[in-house]
């Protein structure tokens, strides 16, 4: 696996520590939370391209059938990930929902890959904030 996540938000680690910390908060056992982490994590190899579904998962506008997809496509895919995917791929979603406000995989090339790799290895406090709250409401409405 890779360091970084190279088409989603957090790299590995903030997945992980996020989950955990949801997980556990949420009332679900150290296994269990360790678990659920490590199969948010694992989300990122399962969605490796710039399709619409790849990149709903991490709450991106990706290729549809008619070019990049417009906002509201990519809000409608990735609110489907979260409310009928796996609850893996919802968590991861709704964690990488906190910074990339469904910015275009298109927008990747040249300097605003290196800009979005940092923003994915630094994220601000609100940010990690924010993907926590999401992956707590995400577990109280959809988990256990």
């Amino acid at each position: 696996m890779t360091l970084i996540d190279p088409s989603g938000l957090f790299t590995p680690d903030h997945h992980f520590r996020i989950t955990y910390g949801a997980a556990r908060d949420s009332g679900y056992g150290i296994i269990d939370s360790a678990k659920m982490a490590w199969n948010v994590v694992w989300e990122d190899r399962n969605a490796f391209d710039d399709s619409a579904s790849a990149s709903a998962v991490h709450a991106m506008r990706g290729i549809g059938s008619d070019g990049y997809q417009s906002l509201g496509e990519a809000m409608n895919n990735t609110n489907n990930v979260i409310m009928r995917g796996s609850l893996s791929a919802a968590l991861h979603a709704g964690q990488d929902m906190a910074r990339h406000n469904f910015e275009s995989m298109e927008a990747l090339g040249g300097w605003a890959a290196v800009t979005h790799f940092l923003r994915d290895a630094f994220p601000s406090e609100s940010v990690k904030n924010q993907a926590y709250q999401n992956t707590r409401n995400i577990l109280n409405n959809c988990g256990k």
